[in-house]
């Protein structure tokens, strides 16, 4: 794999996003899905990417495996990956051999819907072994048998038993458990969660949350969290990135984002949600269509819908600033030092 002088390793962060761009290139029309990303990721940390749907959160996570889906293709900047060996890799400058030995071995990723990605004529220990094998062909069966039957426990599912049985034999959320043991099984330094509850009961999105939560912290596996669910994003999550049209428009700890929700659009993301504090006539959802990324935008990409925007919104590209340690913002409304003005 890439590793050469120009590249500064950082003890601090596992994922550093420099610029990053990323378009989907089609025969009649372009759409930017992500644009001008800089964003550092904390090694050991629960980040989540939330926002609605189309606002390029998958995108910019599958980017860090290299896996975009054609015809996306990385146009700007660069993602890397500081591991914990002290080795900084490009990742979208690695060859298809090295992208094969990075993937899994480095960043797993739990997809959306387990039902989908487990074969259904196959038994799990059969789908462990063939995994395990394309990566490591020299392994043997006790070492396969091993270290599914430990990311097993990490799950809390029984080994010998699931091990033994066909996807259609396991209930939704044993299914998803099975899936985030799949990511573990090669010892990743970071896992990548799509939507990991989607269409599971409140219960059960409860406890698969609180094993990853526990792998985070005990194993000191990196978690980044793709959700609608700002729920669950306050229960679990250390950092929040909160997106609109391919752009971050604010980024910090979670308990500071939640408290003083600096961007317009944070807040409206947050009021649109239920609570149980707070009475439901105080809920607001947020006016306006999400915006289309197939336009070219001039000012701010949230202007449309901002409740709070003013002129110089529609007409200048606002710049990302620091409010707070870690805690930066994308709007007009705020200075270098973090005041309002108008």
């Amino acid at each position: 794999m890439e590793q050469t002088n120009k590249y500064i390793y950082d003890k601090d962060n596992i994922i550093e996003l420099d610029n990053l761009s990323i378009d989907y290139v089609m025969k009649h029309v372009s759409l930017r899905a992500n644009k001008n990303i800089s964003l550092k990721i904390k090694r050991n940390s629960f980040t989540a990417f939330v926002g609605e749907s189309g606002s390029g959160k998958t995108t910019l996570a599958v980017s860090f495996i290299d896996c975009l889906v054609e015809p996306g293709v990385i146009s700007e900047g660069q993602v890397l990956f500081h591991s914990k060996n002290g080795e900084v890799i490009n990742i979208n400058k690695l060859n298809d051999h090295e992208k094969r030995n990075f993937r899994w071995n480095k960043i797993s990723m739990v997809f959306q819907g387990a039902q989908s990605s487990l074969n259904p004529v196959m038994t799990i220990y059969s789908q462990f072994k063939e995994t395990y094998v394309q990566h490591r062909p020299k392994a043997k069966e006790e070492e396969i048998k091993a270290k599914s039957t430990e990311v097993l426990k990490i799950v809390n599912l029984d080994a010998p038993r699931i091990l033994k049985m066909y996807p259609h034999e396991l209930s939704g959320g044993m299914k998803q458990r099975v899936m985030i043991a799949f990511a573990l099984i090669l010892d990743p330094e970071l896992i990548i969660l799509d939507e990991p509850t989607t269409a599971l009961d409140v219960i059960t999105q409860e406890y698969i949350f609180s094993i990853l939560k526990n792998i985070n912290k005990t194993l000191g596996i990196t978690m980044v969290l793709l959700t609608h669910d700002i729920a669950i994003v306050a229960r679990y999550a250390d950092y929040i990135a909160v997106m609109y049209g391919g752009e971050i428009m604010e980024y910090g700890n979670v308990d500071e984002v939640f408290e003083y929700k600096y961007h317009p659009y944070t807040e409206g993301l947050i009021r649109a949600t239920p609570s149980l504090i707070l009475p439901l006539d105080e809920m607001r959802p947020i006016e306006g269509n999400p915006v289309s990324l197939v336009d070219k935008c001039i000012g701010c990409i949230f202007a449309p819908r901002c409740p709070k925007k003013f002129n110089r919104c529609e007409i200048e590209e606002p710049v990302t600033v620091t409010v707070k340690t870690d805690h930066y913002v994308k709007c007009h409304l705020y200075n270098m030092e973090g005041n309002t003005h108008e």
